[in-house]
């Protein structure tokens, strides 16, 4: 069960609360965003992709957030 107490906003759908992965695969993730989208000489996500999930979205705050 997940404990999210900004959950009730949402009506139907939300995303998560946070992030559910094995290590192993975490890993394999943020490898892929330092290589701007490639993970293992096979291209995953365009570089403009990473560049823009990696760019701050919330510039009026002083929390920044990202897209990934």
């Amino acid at each position: 069960m997940v404990h999210d107490e900004n959950s009730f906003t949402f009506t139907e759908e939300g995303g998560g609360a946070g992030l559910f992965s094995t290590a192993k695969d975490l890993h394999q993730y943020t490898q892929m965003l330092l290589k701007e989208g490639e993970l293992n000489g096979v291209r995953i996500l365009t570089q403009e992709s990473v560049l823009e999930m990696l760019k701050n979205q919330n510039p009026l705050s002083l929390t920044p957030r990202g897209l990934g």
